[in-house]
């Protein structure tokens, strides 16, 4: 395999952590100069680059989390101040009906990110709509949330996993 795909593989294995099934759909590969004396090279996925070594580990930027234009992942606090402060907030809970059964946060809705396709969803119709958006750990969460903005939605907030939200959590009916 030549270099740039190598790389191109390593950072998408560095993004999706263990899962072995999501790609981000806006990464595109740009050589933003030669190797440097020190071995490493920069790859470019839309507005963010990464700094990589040799041994291909991310050398910067430690802070850069947006996968697409508009993707924002928030800590679980940080959602909990955003529902307060915007009560007519969507809460998308985008796990299966089963795991959003046993526990969810009050006021979420049960949208599996399996059913997030190629065409905006019609229970979803407002694409201006505040939606914060979250699931188990954080993986089909931020798949989710990408799914959604490339489809035209305009104000997605990813917090990651239920199981590291600090707040009231509720069991009930997925149905209802």
């Amino acid at each position: 395999m030549k270099a740039p795909v190598i790389l191109i593989l390593l950072i998408v294995a560095i993004l999706c952590a263990s899962c072995s099934s999501f790609t981000p759909l806006s990464m595109k590969e740009e050589k933003k100069g030669e190797t440097s004396a020190a071995g490493s090279r920069e790859v470019a996925f839309d507005e963010n680059t990464v700094s990589l070594s040799d041994d291909g580990a991310e050398a910067s930027p430690e802070d850069s989390t947006e996968l697409v234009p508009g993707y924002h992942r928030i800590s679980s606090e940080e959602a909990i101040a955003m529902m307060a402060e915007y009560p007519d907030c969507l809460i998308l809970d985008v796990r299966r009906p089963d795991e959003f059964a046993e526990g969810h946060i009050p006021g979420a809705i049960c949208f599996p990110n399996e059913k997030i396709g190629d065409t905006a969803p019609e229970e979803l119709p407002d694409k201006n709509r505040k939606i914060l958006v979250y699931c188990r750990s954080g993986r089909r969460s931020a798949e989710a949330a990408e799914k959604l903005i490339l489809l035209g939605y305009t104000d997605v907030w990813d917090f990651g996993g239920i199981l590291s939200y600090p707040g009231k959590t509720i069991a009930s009916d997925p149905e209802g």
